[in-house]
C-alpha cells in the first residue's frame, strides 16, 4: 500500500477553524481515500481539515474533496465530500449529499441545540451538520421548511 508523501500535501490557506490543504500523487484515488494513506501527514492534519486531491497524475487526473473526519492510530479518516451538492436557503447555502431517487424530501433532517458556538443547528438524517449558527430555534426550523420547499418544487 502506497503511503503519502507529506512534502506533497501542500497549504493553501489556514484559516481560524480549519487549513486547506492540496496534495497531488501519481496513486489511485482508492488509495487515497483509506485511512493509512495520509497516516504520515497526521501530525500536519486536524479534523475539518479539508483535502483537495489529484491523484493518478501520470494518467487521466481524478479529483477527490475530502474533510478529515478523525484521526486515530488507523490512520487520517476522511469523509469524501466529491458528492455533495449546493442547497441554498434564503441567504444562507450549505453542502448535501444528492437526493437518492425516490428519496422523500427534509426525512432525516432535524434541528438542534449545538451549544453556545455552534447555536441552533440542522443535521441530516445521519448526524452532519449540514447548516449551523442560527440565533433561535426558529430560524433553523424557518431555513430546514425553506430548504424542503425548494427540493420539493
Amino acid at each position: 500500500m502506497n503511503r503519502a508523501l507529506p512534502q506533497n500535501l501542500e497549504t493553501i490557506a489556514a484559516l481560524q477553524i480549519f487549513t486547506v490543504f492540496g496534495y497531488q500523487t501519481n496513486n489511485p484515488m482508492d488509495q487515497v481515500a483509506e485511512p493509512s494513506y495520509f497516516l504520515p501527514c497526521a501530525g500536519r492534519l486536524l479534523p475539518n481539515d479539508i483535502i483537495v486531491a489529484c491523484a493518478e497524475t501520470d494518467a487521466r487526473p481524478a479529483w477527490g474533496f475530502f474533510t478529515v473526519d478523525r484521526i486515530d492510530a488507523e490512520g487520517v479518516h476522511l469523509r469524501d465530500m466529491s458528492q455533495m451538492e449546493a442547497v441554498k436557503a434564503g441567504a444562507l447555502s450549505f453542502l448535501r449529499r444528492p437526493q437518492e431517487a425516490g428519496e422523500a424530501v427534509g426525512v432525516g433532517l432535524k434541528v438542534e441545540w449545538g451549544g453556545p458556538v455552534h447555536k441552533w443547528r440542522i443535521l441530516d438524517g445521519g448526524g452532519d451538520v449540514i447548516a449551523k449558527e442560527f440565533e433561535s430555534k426558529e430560524a433553523a426550523q424557518e431555513a430546514l421548511d425553506a430548504t424542503a420547499e425548494t427540493e420539493a418544487a
